[in-house]
C-alpha cells in the first residue's frame, strides 16, 4: 500500500511538471484516479477506491479461474492458462518430526538457505542466509546460476561445520515445472525476470546436484523439490499438527519490488 501511495505521489509530481491541468471532466477510471492524484491531498481511501471490484466482476473471475483449473487438470497448458501440476508430496508434516534439515528457496531475485532443527514439542530452531541473486546468475547461463546456488549452500554449511553431515535438503523452486517425482522436475519456462539459458527442458534437481558436485566441498542429499505454494502449505501443516488444506501465493507491489506473500487455510 505504501508503494502504491508513493507511486501516486511520484505520478502527481511528474504530471504537474509536464502537463497542464485539463478543464474537461475525467471519464475513465484511470483519468479519475489521475485527477485525484492532482488534488492537494491524497488519501489512501481515495486511491484504493479505484481498485475495488464489484461482486459481479469477482464472480466472473472466480468462474474463469475454476474453468481453467478444470481444463488444466484435463489437458494441461494446451487448453488452460493455469498449470495444474502435481506436487508428489506423499503426506504433510504434523509437528512430530525430529532431526536436522536444510531448506533452500529460489524465487524471483532472492535465494534463501536455512538450517532447521526439529524436535517434537519444542520451537523450531533455525539459522538462515539470504542473498539477492546477481544479474550475472539470473541472466547468464544455467550452469552459472546453479553454481551460484551451490556455492551459497556450501559456504553456509562450511561456516557451521556441517559440510560432511550429508544433511537432507528440500529445494523450493518457484517456477513452472513438470514434476514426475518428489525429486525430479523438468523446467517448463522461466518467470519472474529470470532468463538463464540451458535450463528449460532440463531436470532442475539434476542441475543442482551437478553444480554441488562441481563445487565439491559439501555432502548433501536433495530429498524433495517443491514450489512456493506447496512450501507454504507444508510449513503451515507443521505448525498446525498436519491440518492445512490450501496454500496460496499472492504477489503484490511494494515500494521496491514484486514481493510474494504466502497464505494458507486450515
Amino acid at each position: 500500500m505504501l508503494g502504491l501511495i508513493g507511486l501516486g505521489v511520484e505520478y502527481r509530481l511528474w504530471r504537474s511538471k509536464t502537463q497542464p491541468r485539463s478543464k474537461r471532466s475525467p471519464t475513465t477510471p484511470l483519468a479519475k484516479m489521475a485527477s485525484k492524484l492532482n488534488e492537494e491531498s491524497i488519501s489512501l481511501e481515495s486511491v484504493m477506491a479505484e481498485f475495488k471490484l464489484s461482486n459481479t466482476t469477482l464472480r466472473r473471475m472466480m468462474s474463469h479461474m475454476s474453468d481453467n483449473m478444470d481444463r488444466g487438470l484435463e489437458s494441461g497448458l494446451e487448453r488452460s492458462t493455469i498449470a495444474m501440476l502435481p506436487s508428489f508430496v506423499p503426506e504433510l508434516p504434523n509437528g512430530k518430526e525430529r532431526g536436522k534439515f536444510v531448506a533452500m528457496d529460489l524465487g524471483g531475485t532472492n535465494l534463501r538457505v536455512m538450517l532447521m532443527e526439529l524436535e517434537p514439542g519444542e520451537p523450531m530452531r533455525t539459522k538462515q542466509f539470504n542473498t539477492r541473486m546477481p544479474n550475472s546468475a539470473m541472466h547468464g547461463t544455467g550452469e552459472k546460476l546453479f553454481d551460484y546456488i551451490a556455492k551459497a549452500l556450501s559456504d553456509f554449511l562450511i561456516e557451521r561445520e556441517l559440510a560432511d553431515e550429508n544433511l537432507p535438503v528440500g529445494f523450493t523452486f518457484s517456477y513452472p515445472c513438470d514434476q514426475t517425482g518428489l525429486r525430479s522436475a523438468t523446467l517448463l519456462r522461466w518467470t519472474k525476470g529470470v532468463t538463464a539459458t540451458g535450463c528449460v527442458g532440463e531436470d532442475v534437481v539434476q542441475l543442482l546436484e551437478d553444480a554441488i558436485k562441481r563445487d565439491g566441498r559439501v555432502k548433501v542429499e536433495i530429498v524433495a523439490l517443491i514450489n512456493d505454494t506447496v512450501g507454504t502449505m507444508v510449513a503451515a501443516a507443521y505448525e498446525a499438527g498436519g491440518q492445512c488444506d490450501i496454500g496460496v501465493i499472492i504477489v503484490h507491489v511494494s515500494s521496491r519490488d514484486l514481493v510474494p506473500r504466502g497464505y494458507y487455510l486450515f
